[in-house]
């Protein structure tokens, strides 16, 4: 992730969750051997230093991390599902002196995540989208049940969908959720970010049992 792309991000959450707030805000990337994150702030500014550890990190995960930052500026609770989503991320970074490693198996124990994404890849795009990595995640998320990384080019599914009890058709669509990220990126439009837009929308509407897989999962994802 680029300086410009974290100041983006940084100043896309300020104006969203701190609407009418005119401090400056700036964000920047600080070489560091620790997860560690600091915020300073004036009147008229804030300035935020984030761990280099974080420059490949999802976009979802700078915004829960710019939002917990920020809320500490105005002296506001931290979202609570902001805080989970991020510490979900942090505990799946394999911190060893001046590196850090992600990794993810396709290979469940039920289900083989790559052998899913082919046969949609075939199926619905013509085998036109390339993926570095697909994986189930390191740890059970019911609050993330998939992402897709466009910097690192990787999607992960949440390992609670590892299980007999999830029939076939509700994995698939959670794939092609993450697959439809690759078609179909992100938009900037009059300074707000969208990343699902009318394009994403109507293509995962078109997937076969859309209504019944939202309603299956809306029913049993404690469940599982």
């Amino acid at each position: 992730m680029e300086k410009d792309h974290l100041n983006e991000i940084f100043n896309y959450v300020h104006r969203t969750h701190f609407p009418g707030r005119l401090r400056k805000v700036k964000a920047e990337f600080y070489r560091s051997r620790s997860l560690r994150h600091t915020v300073d702030w004036n009147a008229f500014r804030i300035r935020a230093r984030i761990s280099n550890i974080f420059k490949n990190a999802p976009v979802y995960i700078i915004e829960a991390l710019a939002l917990m930052l920020l809320s500490r500026v105005y002296r506001l609770r931290v979202d609570a599902q902001a805080k989970t989503i991020y510490r979900s991320y942090v505990n799946q970074l394999n911190i060893a002196g001046k590196s850090y490693k992600l990794s993810y198996a396709p290979d469940g124990t039920y289900f083989n995540l790559e052998t899913l994404f082919n046969q949609l890849n075939q199926t619905r795009f013509s085998s036109t989208l390339r993926v570095s990595v697909i994986g189930w995640s390191k740890r059970k998320s019911y609050t993330r049940l998939g992402f897709y990384d466009k910097h690192r080019n990787l999607i992960v599914i949440s390992k609670i969908f590892d299980n007999p009890q999830v029939p076939l058709n509700v994995l698939q669509y959670l794939i092609f959720h993450e697959m439809l990220h690759i078609q179909y990126p992100e938009e900037i439009r009059y300074g707000r970010r969208r990343i699902h837009t009318a394009a994403f929308r109507d293509a995962e509407k078109n997937f076969p049992g859309y209504d019944k897989i939202q309603e299956w999962i809306k029913t049993n994802l404690r469940r599982l």
